[in-house]
C-alpha cells in the first residue's frame, strides 16, 4: 500500500495600515478614513480565510522615518490664515512628537517578518513606541473624550490631555 504525505502550507496575507486608524485626526480625513477601512477589510478577510489555513495580519506603524511630509502636497499648502490653522498646528505637533523618536523602516519590515514566521500569530502589530502607546491608550479613553480634544480647548489643555491620555508630550 502506498502512503501519501500531505504538506501543510501556512499562507499569510497582511495589510499595512497606520496607527492613524486608531486616532482619526481632523484635517487628515482621507488618511484617517482609509486606515481603519483597510484594517476592517483585513479583519473581515481574516474571518473568511481562517478555515483555509490563511492568516491575516494588520501592521500598524506609527511615525516612521521616511520622506512622507516632504513628499506630501499638503505640506507645501499650509495656509496660516485658514480657519483650520489650530488643527493643522496641533497635527504638526503630533507629527513632530513622533519624529523626536521615529521608528525606522526596518522595524516595519521586522514586524512583517515576525507576523509571517511566528507560531503565536496576532491580528494586529503596532510598530513603534508611539504606535504601541497610542493603541493602548486610545482603548482606555472614551470616544467622547477623544472627540472633545478637537473642541474649543486651549492648546495648553489639548497638550495636557494628550500627555495624560497617550503619554506623548506635544511641544
Amino acid at each position: 500500500m502506498m502512503q501519501t504525505s500531505q504538506t501543510v502550507c501556512r499562507l499569510f496575507t497582511h495589510g499595512v495600515t497606520s496607527i492613524a486608524g486608531r486616532i482619526a485626526t481632523a484635517n487628515q480625513i482621507p488618511h484617517s478614513a482609509s486606515k481603519p477601512a483597510l484594517a476592517a477589510a483585513s479583519e473581515a478577510l481574516a474571518h473568511e480565510v481562517a478555515a483555509f489555513g490563511v492568516r491575516v495580519a494588520i501592521i500598524e506603524p506609527g511615525v516612521i522615518q521616511t520622506a512622507i511630509l516632504e513628499n506630501s502636497a499638503a505640506a507645501t499648502r499650509y495656509d496660516k490664515t485658514s480657519p483650520y490653522r489650530q488643527i493643522m498646528r496641533r497635527n504638526g505637533k503630533l507629527f513632530a512628537a513622533g519624529f523626536r523618536n521615529p521608528g525606522q523602516p526596518e522595524t516595519v519590515a521586522a514586524a512583517i517578518l515576525e507576523a509571517i514566521t511566528t507560531d503565536r500569530p496576532r491580528l494586529r502589530y503596532p510598530v513603534g513606541v508611539d504606535a504601541e502607546g497610542i493603541a493602548a491608550w486610545r482603548a482606555r479613553i472614551s470616544d467622547e473624550e477623544w472627540v472633545a480634544m478637537g473642541g474649543e480647548v486651549s492648546d495648553e489643555e489639548h497638550n495636557a490631555r494628550f500627555k495624560r491620555y497617550f503619554g506623548i508630550e506635544l511641544r
